[in-house]
């Protein structure tokens, strides 16, 4: 099998991987809400088990293009479904958010996140196919 193939197949499985994270992370949201718990669940602990199976890729195809590239899927991804399973607006930027990336696109003067997840789903791509060239 061409190795451009199975780059392809690795990335919509990590498509499929940050798509359903964000849906265990609903199913938490949901019912750390019902329990009355303030604290919610990290959004840290998703990206580092996302990260970490990047990480695993890099193993088996020694190809950082290809790293890079499924980190950005997943930032382009992961807010846009959780947003959507929360019945938010898609491209929500919660201005009381303590998520670091949140903070700074306020700061920096975004309305939402679209710019953002539109840009790095776009570079994730573009990255993809330079993984091919490597």
């Amino acid at each position: 099998m061409k190795l451009h193939v199975v780059f392809i197949s690795v990335w919509v499985c990590y498509l499929a991987l940050s798509i359903s994270l964000a849906g265990f992370h609903d199913i938490y949201r949901v019912s750390y809400m019902k329990a009355g718990m303030k604290e919610r669940f990290k959004h840290w602990a998703w990206a580092l088990f996302y990260f970490l199976c990047c990480l695993f890729s890099f193993l088996f195809f020694h190809n950082w293009y290809l790293v890079v590239s499924l980190s950005l899927l997943h930032i382009s991804i992961f807010p846009v479904v959780c947003n959507t399973l929360a019945e938010r607006p898609v491209f929500n930027l919660n201005k009381n958010s303590t998520l670091i990336t949140d903070r700074i696109m306020i700061k920096l003067g975004f309305k939402d996140t679209e710019v953002l997840n539109f840009s790095s789903f776009l570079i994730s791509v573009v990255l993809l196919f330079c993984s091919f060239l490597k």
